[in-house]
């Protein structure tokens, strides 16, 4: 699944809930981004912009 609900824990906002990313899927995430970001990867900063949102996008469908 990736994601949860959590409650929202403050005053006045009982039986709230807000979504929240799991940690092994935030994890996941960044961990493929580490590869899109590393400095020794030879790529201009548009290219490494593109590639995240290409990412991004495959992510999303």
């Amino acid at each position: 699944m990736g994601f949860g609900f959590e409650s929202t824990y403050r005053k006045g906002d009982k039986g709230k809930y807000q979504l929240v990313v799991g940690k092994k899927a935030w994890k996941r995430l960044k961990q493929r981004l580490k590869v899109f970001t590393r400095k020794t990867t030879p790529m201009t900063f548009d290219e490494r912009i593109q590639k995240i949102n290409d990412r991004r996008r495959q992510q999303r469908s």
